[in-house]
């Protein structure tokens, strides 16, 4: 009986670690690839409006 006990234990900690893992490198990779996230509506639109300003010479 412990010997299921401790495989049960073990299989649960390899599978949290290999999602945490997972869940961290997830990042780097993007960094790497270079995927952006996508931005919100708002934000991409205020975006846009800054960069006619500047180009249209307003500050």
């Amino acid at each position: 009986m412990k010997t299921i006990i401790t495989t049960i234990r073990l299989t649960f900690a390899i599978l949290f670690l290999s999602t945490m893992f997972i869940a961290c490198e997830s990042t780097s990779i993007q960094d790497e690839v270079g995927i952006e996230e996508q931005k919100a509506s708002g934000e991409h639109e205020e975006e846009i409006n800054e960069e006619n300003n500047h180009e249209n010479g307003d500050s």
